[in-house]
């Protein structure tokens, strides 16, 4: 069987993203503030990533700088 973690991870990589999912803000990568979301596989219901949520300040942040 594939190791899917290690294929997100890869898959993520070849991207130039790490597998830590993080909020794409006025051209920069910003943690999330929030609560923990886990990324589950649905497949082998392995944890894939875990990462915060943005919260509502990030989203404000992201509309600011999209206008």
């Amino acid at each position: 069987m594939i190791d899917r973690r290690n294929l997100f991870i890869e898959l993520m990589s070849s991207i130039g993203l790490n597998p830590k999912i993080e909020n794409y803000i006025n051209g920069k990568l910003v943690p999330g503030l929030g609560q923990t979301i886990t990324l589950i596989d649905p497949y082998t219901t392995e944890e894939l990533t875990s990462y915060k949520d943005a919260t509502a300040i990030l989203a404000q942040e992201a509309c600011n700088a999209a206008s």
